[in-house]
């Protein structure tokens, strides 16, 4: 998770664009350049891979929502990945909605007209409206409609684990919520200094019912033992 920390909090970068073709392949398909997919021969149709993604839930970390995926990619007996990542509705809107719905053009109300995407305020529902798009996503990839550079730019946004990977490390990424977080602050600790000298952080699940805050503390505050997460 390319998770950066800067003064006014985490942030989330999008790696570079890899190669659509060598990337897509590695991840089980066949397309034949950036827009279009090799044809199936007639008889030989190969199984293509299953996207899934579920926003399932958000967490508040140091006043900023991010919010918790359950992802999955699987292609029959080739090999089947888990894996969760956390993103902000902004990262979500500007890094893949807007250019999915730029790249998709006037086809775009076609498939995504009964999941409009969530608003920019965050009001009460927000985690649902991201989860209806993100399935609605996942259902133009999978009827194998989206074109090679939509798939692309979805993977590349979820960072799926490399399919050969050894399964049981893959599928373990579910953990906690904070685990990605603890590893960045703990680095930044060690490299900086700055969460230890001031930096201030609270962190909320959207499955508690109240908010835990308070003045500077340490990173590892999270490795404590707490049901509010």
């Amino acid at each position: 998770m390319p998770l950066v920390f800067r003064d006014s909090g985490f942030h989330f970068k999008l790696r570079e664009q890899p190669d659509t073709i060598s990337f897509l392949e590695e991840y089980g398909y066949t397309p034949l350049d950036a827009n279009a997919w090799k044809e199936q021969i007639e008889g030989e149709a190969k199984p293509t891979p299953e996207l899934k993604i579920q926003v399932e839930r958000h967490i508040e970390i140091s006043d900023c929502t991010w919010y918790v995926m359950q992802c999955s990619l699987s292609l029959e007996d080739a090999f089947h990945i888990q894996w969760c990542p956390k993103r902000r509705c902004c990262h979500m809107r500007h890094l893949l909605h807007d250019e999915v719905k730029n790249r998709m053009g006037d086809e775009y109300p076609t498939h995504f007209a009964s999941a409009p995407f969530a608003g920019r305020f965050s009001w009460p529902g927000t985690t649902e409206r991201l989860d209806s798009w993100t399935k609605a996503l996942a259902e133009y990839i999978n009827t194998g409609t989206a074109p090679p550079s939509i798939v692309a730019l979805t993977l590349s946004f979820l960072e799926p684990p490399d399919p050969k990977s050894d399964p049981v490390e893959c599928n373990k990424g579910a953990g906690s919520d904070y685990d990605d977080f603890v590893r960045i602050s703990a680095a930044v600790t060690s490299t900086r200094g700055d969460l230890e000298n001031g930096s201030s952080f609270s962190t909320y699940s959207s499955t508690s019912s109240a908010t835990k805050s308070s003045g500077p503390i340490r990173w590892w505050w999270w490795l404590l033992p707490s049901g509010d997460v």
